[in-house]
Order: structure tokens, then sequence, then C-alpha cells
């Protein structure tokens, strides 16, 4: 049942709604693109649990606190992996397209080069 006040401020209330609609899905494989997004916003909210011990269970206690979801910390942990996995994976995206910007900026030793001028070469 959808709670009718704000349990906590930071996470706000479009969270807890999420909560709540996490309660109602009986299969982690129906929470798992949910609970990313969650995690996400607990993990803006909470920056001081990017690298604490425990950070699974911490969240899966924060979600059962406020909407009384009952989430499993290995379903968090999957999640937490997934979006480790995509922020590796767009940080070498990133490194691999500065390369090729880099590339295509730098002008070949050919073109940088100028041109001897044929005024240069003839005495006058």
């Amino acid at each position: 049942m959808p709670s009718s006040a704000l349990l906590n401020r930071q996470l706000g209330r479009n969270v807890q709604l999420l909560i709540d609609a996490l309660a109602e899905m009986p299969t982690p494989e129906e929470r798992f693109p949910y609970l990313r997004s969650l995690v996400a916003h607990i993990e803006d909210v909470r920056p001081e649990w990017a690298h604490a011990p425990g950070k699974a269970e911490m969240m899966a206690h924060l979600v059962t606190q406020l909407g009384g979801a009952v989430i499993d910390p290995e379903e968090i942990r999957v999640a937490l992996a997934a979006r480790a996995a995509d922020a590796a994976l767009a940080a070498e995206t990133f490194e691999v397209a500065a390369v090729v910007e880099a590339d295509e900026a730098a002008p070949d030793a050919a073109e940088a080069a100028p041109e001897p001028s044929d005024e240069a070469s003839d005495p006058a």
C-alpha cells in the first residue's frame, strides 16, 4: 500500500512511489530495471556511501524503511554491479572518442609542412 507521508525529503516523493511499486513486483527480473534507477537515485543522494562496506545492505535497509519493500541485498548488489559496468563502459567509450578526436584534429606531417615556394628558389 502506498505511503501517504513523505518519509525522506532527500530522496523525494517519486522515489518513495517507486519503492512502493517495487513492493508489488513479484520477481527480481521485473524489479531489476527499476532497482537500477532506484540505486542511482540513492547514490546521488548518499555520496558518502560510494565506497562504504555493506553499501548494498544499507540500501536494502533504507528501501525497507521507506516503503516496506523487502529487497534482497543481493538484488541491489546486482544492480550496483550493472551500474559499475555501465560506468566503466562509458569511461572507455569517452577515452576512445577523445583519442579519435585528437587524431582527427592533428594534421598529418605532410599536410603540416609548408610547401616550398618557387619564389624562394629563384635568384632574382
